[in-house]
C-alpha cells in the first residue's frame, strides 16, 4: 500500500498511519482513479485482501499458491499448447526450425523452460540442435541443463526453474515433502485412492495433502477424468530429490499398488454380466501403471526377493484381464521373466504353472514345436513335485 500511494504521490508524509489508517488512505487515493494494479507472487488471500481497490480500479495477481478472494475471477494459467509452443520457440530462435515440436515436447512446453532453451540455442549459434535434444531427452539431467542453459544465455532477469519449483516445495512440511516426491514414480495421472495406497494414509488425510498440494502447484486435476497428474518437469523435479533407498521404497509401493488393481479387476471380471466391463475398466485406466510397474521390477529382479516376487506374480494376478488386453507376444516375455524369477526364488510349483502358460501361448500362436518344449519342461517340474493333475 505505501508502495502504491508513493507512486501517485511521492511527497506523500505517511509517518503518521498504522495498518487501518494506511488502506483508508491507499482507497481514498485511488477513488475514481482508473489504475491497474499488478501483484506479483502473492503468498495468500490474508495477503491480497486489503489490496482491493475501487471499483474503477482493475487489480491483477498472480501467485504459485492456488486461494480465492471475494469479488476477484481466479483463472490458472496453464502450460502451452503445442502449436503456441512451437510458435513461441520459432519466435526466439528460428533455426530451430523443424525442430521446434521435439524441443517442445523436452520443455515439457512450460513457458519459462522455452525461453531458457530457445535463448540458449539463439546465443549459442554453435550448439548442435541435436546434441542439445540429446541433453534434453535425458530426464535424469533435463533439469540440470535448462539450469546451465540459463546461465549461459545470461538470462539473469528470469526467474531460475528450480527456485521457481523450490517456493512450493520448501513451504510443505518435511514429511509432506517425501509424501509428494513418492508421487513422482507414477509414470502417468493416477486416481486419489493411489496416492493413499502409496502414502498409507486414511481416505481423509490423503483428500486432505492432495488438496494442499495442488494449492500449492504442486499437483494438477483433470475434472474430466478425476484424476491427478504431475507435470513432467516437477516429475524430474521430485525424482531428483530421492535418495535411491526412498525411491526403491516408492517403486515397491506402487508396485504392490499395482498388483492389488490387477486382482481387484480379475474378481469383477469373474463375477461376469456388466461386472466384466466394470473389470476392464478399471485395468484400462491403470495399464500404463501396471506396465511400467512389471518392466521397472524386472529390470531390478535381482535387486531384492520382493521385487523378484513381483516379476514371478504378475502374469497371474489378473489372467483373464490380461488375456485380452496383453498381446500374444507381449505375454510371452511377461510368462518367461515370471518362470525367471520362479527359478531364482525355487518356487517350482508356479514355475511349472509358468512353463505351462508359455506352452498355451505358443501354441496360441502356432509354434506347435516350442509349444511341445515348454509343456515337456512343465511336466518335468510337475513330476519332481508330485503335482499328479
Amino acid at each position: 500500500i505505501r508502495h502504491v500511494i508513493l507512486s501517485f504521490e511521492p511527497t506523500a508524509d505517511l509517518r503518521g498511519l498504522d495498518e487501518s489508517n494506511m488502506q483508508g488512505a491507499y482507497l481514498t487515493l485511488l477513488h475514481e482513479k482508473k489504475a491497474l494494479l499488478f501483484f506479483d507472487n502473492a503468498r495468500s488471500a490474508e495477503q491480497i485482501a486489503p489490496l482491493r481497490p475501487p471499483a474503477d480500479c482493475a487489480m491483477l495477481v498472480t501467485s504459485r499458491w492456488n486461494f480465492a478472494v471475494a469479488g476477484l475471477q481466479s483463472h490458472r494459467v496453464d502450460v502451452l499448447t503445442e502449436d503456441d509452443a512451437i510458435k513461441f520457440l520459432l519466435e526466439l530462435c528460428p533455426r530451430i526450425a523443424d525442430k521446434a515440436a521435439e524441443l517442445a515436447k523436452a520443455c515439457a512446453y512450460l513457458p519459462l523452460a522455452l525461453r531458457i532453451a530457445g535463448s540458449f540455442l539463439l546465443v549459442n549459434s554453435d550448439w548442435s540442435l541435436d546434441k542439445y535434444l540429446s541433453q534434453l531427452s535425458d530426464r535424469k539431467k533435463r533439469l540440470d541443463t535448462l539450469k546451465q542453459s540459463r546461465a549461459d544465455a545470461e538470462l539473469t532477469t528470469e526467474p531460475d526453474l528450480l527456485a521457481t519449483f523450490e517456493l512450493s516445495y520448501n513451504a510443505l512440511a518435511e514429511e509432506d515433502r517425501k509424501r509428494w516426491r513418492m508421487l513422482g514414480v507414477f509414470p502417468a495421472s493416477f486416481a486419489g485412492n493411489a496416492a493413499q495406497a502409496l502414502w498409507g494414509l486414511d481416505e481423509n488425510e490423503t483428500s486432505t495433502l492432495l488438496g494442499v498440494l495442488r494449492r500449492y502447484s504442486l499437483l494438477d486435476y483433470d475434472e474430466t477424468t478425476s484424476r491427478y497428474f504431475l507435470h513432467d518437469l516437477l516429475v524430474d523435479f521430485a525424482l531428483a530429490q530421492m535418495e535411491s533407498d526412498e525411491e526403491q521404497e516408492s517403486r515397491i509401493a506402487h508396485a504392490s499398488y499395482c498388483m492389488e488393481v490387477m486382482e481387484v479387476a480379475d474378481s469383477l471380471y469373474k463375477e461376469g454380466n456388466e461386472k466384466i466391463l466394470s473389470g476392464l475398466k478399471l485395468f484400462d485406466q491403470e495399464w500404463e501403471h501396471i506396465r511400467f510397474a512389471q518392466a521397472w521390477a524386472y529390470e531390478n529382479i535381482g535387486v531384492s526377493k520382493r521385487i523378484a516376487e513381483f516379476v514371478m506374480l504378475y502374469p497371474d494376478a489378473s489372467i483373464y484381464c490380461l488375456d485380452l488386453r496383453l498381446p500374444p507376444k507381449h505375454k510371452i516375455g511377461w510368462l518367461e521373466a515370471a518362470a525367471d524369477a520362479a527359478k531364482q526364488l525355487d518356487r517350482k510349483s508356479i514355475l511349472g504353472a509358468h512353463l505351462g502358460n508359455l506352452g498355451l501361448a505358443y501354441a496360441d500362436l502356432g509354434d506347435a514345436r516350442k509349444a511341445i518344449e515348454f509343456h515337456e519342461q512343465a511336466l518335468v517340474v510337475m513330476q519332481k513335485i508330485g503335482n499328479k493333475r
